[in-house]
């Protein structure tokens, strides 16, 4: 069973994201984040937004976390900004 994630408003959440390697590319990849309050993941509830900038990621929140989260790779993060994946 997945534990209860907290609730929040739409605000700024700084997140670390696992370093992920794609290639000769160094950074990380970065997720959009979709959360939903039911494990079938009908109800959406929020989405994280990244934004990269120098190799950092960010992420805006639209709506508000759910008790269930879904990831999808989004591009990757480098220290020139936002790259395809490869």
């Amino acid at each position: 069973m997945l534990k209860r994630i907290g609730i929040l408003s739409a605000a700024v959440l700084s997140l670390a994201v696992g370093a992920g390697q794609a290639g000769a590319q160094s950074g990380q990849i970065a997720y959009t984040h979709y959360f939903y309050d039911d494990a079938a993941e009908q109800t959406l509830v929020g989405i994280a937004h990244p934004q990269c900038y120098n190799g950092n990621i960010t992420y805006t929140i639209s709506g508000r976390r759910g008790d269930y989260e879904e990831l999808e790779a989004a591009y990757f993060c480098g220290p020139n900004g936002p790259e395809p994946l490869e």
